[in-house]
């Protein structure tokens, strides 16, 4: 096929060909996977609209960051749940005397 800045060059009713690789170590698990990144840079690179573009990148981001920083948010607030009840634990045995001694 031949290559048109960087691009593909393919008849309407051909079916697609997978992305070109820039750089690539190894070879991929899935030949012909569809990935939600390639797809947002063809479609910016045919249409000519960055903006557009712009905006899917820019929520595709947000949807994973979001729920990483409220699964922290959670992991945190429960490690400091789990250490208050660790501690009133260890202040009522300490308070009662016992040594926690297996014999």
């Amino acid at each position: 096929q031949p290559i048109l800045l960087g691009l593909p060059v393919v008849a309407p009713n051909s079916p697609p060909s997978p992305p070109l690789l820039l750089s690539s170590s190894a070879p991929s698990p899935c030949t012909n996977c569809v990935l939600i990144g390639n797809k947002i840079f063809m479609r910016a690179m045919q249409n000519r609209n960055i903006p557009h573009a712009s905006a899917l990148a820019t929520l595709m981001a947000i949807s994973v960051l979001v729920p990483m920083g409220v699964a922290m948010y959670w992991k945190k607030r429960q490690d400091l749940r789990d250490k208050r009840r660790l501690e009133t634990q260890t202040a009522r045995l300490v308070a009662t005397g016992t040594r926690g001694d297996c014999a």
